[in-house]
């Protein structure tokens, strides 16, 4: 798939609107094209900080920018300057929708790299779009192979912990994670049935930390300069073993 096709897939792309196929074909690309995934994950942001600040959004632009618009497209413009216009107004478009990517990216990466809870919100989009949409459908994954694969695809040389049975927790792959400019590894297991992540972040370092936002439950810790978030919705008492599990195994 070229940067091009890319292009026109982007917004379904991000939306989850796209047939696996599509799906694959783009992440494959995204994969090998920086400039591509750099902007799916500028793009992406600003979605995110949307969703994150939906519930202080107005439904309603103000009057008056409403007045102003109505305005604009009443106003007539001479034939022979209507190209010229068009010509502006679609790189006046273009560019203003790159600032506000771009704003939105920057202020998304500010504040999910200082502040713990708005981290979590990130990473329990990203949670719960994974499970919706691209768990694996073979079964238990072996820890080995998914180390490897992370390793080829994104250079991340990183501990995969194995399922455990005792625990009812099967390890079901990985994926590359968005947020946080893609630098993210999303570890999918389920526990007794119910989806559980642990995410790596290389090259990071964060205080330990319990989160709680909405019915899900993170724990955050670090070692080795790479900070590692454990996610579900699970009890804090349910979640502990599987924590504990965690910590030993990479540590």
């Amino acid at each position: 798939m070229s940067c091009q096709d890319v292009d026109g897939l982007m917004t379904p792309y991000l939306d989850a609107e796209v047939g696996i196929r599509d799906r694959e074909a783009i992440e494959g690309h995204l994969g090998g094209c920086p400039q591509c995934a750099r902007r799916a994950a500028a793009e992406g942001g600003a979605r995110r900080v949307v969703m994150v600040k939906a519930s202080i959004l107005s439904p309603r632009a103000p009057d008056a920018l409403r007045l102003r618009c109505a305005a604009l497209t009443a106003r007539r413009v001479p034939v022979r300057a209507r190209w010229a216009v068009f010509g502006w107004r679609v790189v006046g478009l273009a560019t203003a929708s790159l600032v506000v990517v771009g704003l939105a990216a920057t202020l998304l990466y500010g504040v999910v790299t200082h502040s713990p809870t708005l981290l979590v919100a990130e990473l329990t989009i990203d949670h719960l779009k994974c499970f919706a949409f691209f768990e694996s459908r073979g079964g238990q994954a072996d820890p080995g192979a998914v180390a490897n694969r992370l390793q080829a695809d994104y250079g991340w040389r990183l501990a995969i912990p194995a399922s455990l049975p005792r625990e009812h927790l099967t390890l079901l792959g990985a994926r590359r994670c968005f947020s946080t400019d893609g630098r993210v590894a999303h570890v999918l297991y389920r526990h007794g049935g119910r989806p559980v992540s642990l995410f790596m972040m290389p090259k990071t370092t964060r205080e330990a930390a319990r989160i709680a936002f909405g019915v899900h439950v993170a724990r955050i810790w670090s070692r080795d300069q790479t900070t590692y978030v454990l996610l579900g919705s699970e009890s804090e008492p349910d979640l502990q073993p599987i924590a504990s599990y965690f910590q030993a195994s990479l540590f």
